[in-house]
């Protein structure tokens, strides 16, 4: 018969030792120099989304003022989807109606 294997419940002296010294030393772990350093330098590096829009060409997103000029800007506008331009209502007959509105800019930006 294979003897009996006793398991104990409490923590080993060891593992007592390591948890008492890694709560003393945790200390401010992220306020060293090098952190502070790190952060300066991504708040003064341009975004990810910056980038990406730089190296496709295109118009960086707007930043919260720009999207709320926009919204301004078309709140006065009608929404075309819904029908808020002259000549809607008539089926098919308001299409031209619908392509002159959103030639000339009358509709919402939605």
């Amino acid at each position: 018969m294979p003897a009996e294997r006793r398991f104990s419940t409490t923590p080993s002296i060891a593992s007592a030792e390591l948890a008492a010294s890694a709560g003393a030393d945790a200390g401010p772990i992220l306020d060293t120099a090098a952190s502070r350093r790190a952060i300066r330098a991504s708040a003064r590096a341009p975004s990810v989304t910056a980038d990406i829009a730089r190296t496709a060409g295109t118009a960086p997103a707007a930043d919260a003022s720009e999207r709320m000029g926009s919204a301004i800007k078309s709140a006065g506008k009608g929404d075309c989807a819904k029908g808020d331009y002259p000549g809607a209502g008539m089926g098919l007959l308001s299409l031209p109606f619908l392509a002159a509105a959103v030639a000339r800019g009358d509709c919402s930006a939605q």
